[in-house]
């Protein structure tokens, strides 16, 4: 599933030209339209707990870190990995808390009472004007700014409001296609094929998605969804009403067409429950579940934008900016 999983990475490089000419399309055709400013983060989320996985194999635990190509977006967060997972984030990370709050807390380890950091960034830490704690264990290539100014605070601010009201947006519209719920045991295949057409708007109804694994000889066998675009500019979102779910092995991969023409919008509100763990899942298309949903990913494994939620538990995945929005 990792092989997979990155080539998948490179057609979204190739496909995002032919997208992006089509320059008369607007939401729901293309998604960035429909995302606002969450669309130009990896990660957006309420509190944000961002930390190492844990895996085991052939009887040893190892730590596994939280890798984010992208910048990240929350309102608060707890942010830090243990040695061999520490958490690395590409860009910007972002907080919306104001002053006399705390934004985000940091978190390492000490080896010989020297401490070491759990958190790696590539780009600027920034608050509302809220504090940061325990900056010691935190690598910050950029600016650390805590004074309220920060330019980008106020895309960051937009985007928690913007995802909600994709979510809404996107949930309302009239479907194309209706499952009850979309049940891929380990081993076996689930396609669900958009129609065809030039520039078609599928809207997939479905109650749930669990796409499980099962063991064999002690490793995980596990189930694929296919999402099939027929046309290159096609769009396809699925509104999911209840819970999504991708174990061990598993994945939701976009066998046709560009993956940032896919979403999946999770928005049932606290009767919402977004779980993927375990070893290598994969998922191609961005993840929408804003509002009251849970949502915990962990182990090594491979998910596209995750946008909204007011508490994320991210232990141990890698997540990658699919979407390329503006």
């Amino acid at each position: 599933m990792r092989a997979s999983f990155r080539f998948r990475s490179l057609l979204v490089l190739v496909w995002v030209a032919v997208v992006a000419s089509d320059a008369g399309a607007a939401c729901p055709a293309t998604l960035c339209d429909c995302l606002g400013e969450a669309g130009r983060y990896a990660l957006v989320g309420g509190q944000l707990q961002v930390k190492s996985g844990r895996i085991s194999f052939s009887g040893y635990g190892y730590n596994v870190p939280s890798i984010i190509e992208g910048s990240v977006c929350g309102a608060t967060g707890k942010v830090g990995g243990k040695a061999g997972g520490e958490t690395d984030i590409s860009a910007d990370l972002l907080f919306t808390a104001g002053p006399g709050a705390i934004a985000a807390k940091f978190k390492g380890y000490k080896y010989y009472g020297y401490p070491y950091p759990g958190a790696f960034v590539g780009g600027d830490v920034a608050t509302g004007g809220g504090s940061l704690v325990n900056t010691a264990f935190a690598e910050i290539s950029g600016v650390t700014d805590t004074s309220g100014d920060y330019s980008e605070i106020s895309s960051c601010s937009g985007a928690l409001v913007d995802a909600a009201a994709a979510s809404a947006t996107l949930a309302a519209l009239a479907p194309t296609q209706t499952f009850d719920d979309v049940l891929v045991a380990g081993g076996e295949t689930f396609t669900i094929t958009g129609a065809d057409g030039a520039n078609v708007v599928n809207v997939v109804n479905i109650g749930s998605i669990n796409v499980k694994s099962r063991s064999y000889d002690g490793y995980p066998i596990g189930g694929t969804l296919e999402i099939s675009l027929p046309g290159p500019n096609d769009t396809m979102i699925l509104n999911v009403a209840t819970s999504l779910q991708v174990g061990n092995a598993s994945g939701i991969l976009v066998v046709d067409g560009p993956a940032e023409n896919v979403i999946i919008n999770v928005h049932g509100g606290n009767l919402s429950k977004v779980k993927i763990g375990g070893h290598e899942a994969a998922i191609d298309p961005p993840i929408l579940a804003p509002g009251d949903a849970k949502v915990i990913t962990k182990g090594d494994s491979y998910i596209s934008n995750l946008l909204g939620g007011d508490k994320l538990k991210i232990a141990g995945p890698s997540i990658a900016d699919a979407l390329f929005c503006p």
